[in-house]
């Protein structure tokens, strides 16, 4: 029941509901959908320090999936890499996040638990 789940699990279910949403071209995977392999290439080019078990999500745009570019969630941190540049986000420094999926754009601020009704609560945001 979502209700129990830890902030890390909540995390993976929130990265979950949003990267199907932009996921046409690359693959997104989160939680345990993540190969270690994956998240050592990743390590090796653009997240140094990174540890499996606090990676939430991983959005991979090499060429043969292997993890190599891309984007990759932790708990608490962002870190990509495009082609020729690359970088880490603390993601308390995050107030606002514009996705382009196709001909759309969609504005994200916040995180609301997929499986919250819509009464008078306030959405969780992550």
């Amino acid at each position: 029941m979502e209700c129990f789940m830890n902030r890390h699990d909540q995390k993976i279910n929130c990265f979950k509901h949003h990267v199907s949403k932009f996921r046409q071209t690359y693959a997104g995977y989160a939680g345990n959908d993540i190969q270690v392999e994956w998240v050592i290439e990743a390590k090796n080019n653009y997240a140094k320090g990174v540890v499996y078990d606090e990676v939430v999500g991983l959005y991979d745009t090499s060429t043969f999936g292997k993890g190599k570019t891309g984007f990759l969630f932790t708990d608490n941190y962002l870190y990509w890499k495009r082609s020729i540049s690359k970088g880490i986000i603390r993601l308390d420094d995050i107030e606002k996040v514009t996705y382009y999926n196709e001909n759309k754009r969609k504005d994200v601020d916040r995180c609301k638990n997929p499986q919250q009704n819509s009464s008078n609560q306030n959405p969780t945001t992550y």
